[in-house]
């Protein structure tokens, strides 16, 4: 009994008050310090990744760069672009160039638009020519 009076004596239970106190800092410490690790982990890991698909996005740009030069080296590229480019032909082919645009009207020239094309008509008789289907 002697001995647990002298283990609850106030000096006692101020040392170890204290000690507790200590530890559980520095535990607090130590949990603090931990979280902001795994949360910078966390961090470094989604950049990381982010990094490894952009170098897979530039690997294949890469590789597509890669093919077109390839295509470019061909002597179907090099026919190709002389057609559209230089309006070359080769033997025996016909080019037909035809508006860029759109809006460019395309029109069949006949003898009936050619002699239709000489007289106006009014408003009235271009109707009457609609509705009769001549048009």
């Amino acid at each position: 009994m002697n001995k647990i009076k002298k283990l609850l004596t106030p000096e006692n239970l101020k040392r170890e008050n204290a000690s507790i106190i200590l530890i559980a800092l520095v535990g607090l410490w130590v949990g603090y310090q931990t979280f902001f690790i795994v949360i910078k982990n966390n961090q470094l890991i989604a950049e990381i990744s982010t990094t490894e698909e952009e170098v897979k996005l530039l690997e294949l740009k890469k590789q597509n760069l890669g093919l077109s030069i390839e295509y470019y080296k061909t002597d179907e590229f090099v026919a190709l672009s002389a057609k559209e480019d230089l309006l070359l032909r080769e033997q025996g082919e016909h080019v037909v160039i035809a508006p860029k645009t759109k809006d460019a009207p395309f029109v069949v020239q006949n003898e009936e638009n050619s002699s239709a094309a000489g007289e106006e008509l009014s408003n009235f008789q271009a109707w009457l020519q609609f509705l009769s289907g001549k048009d």
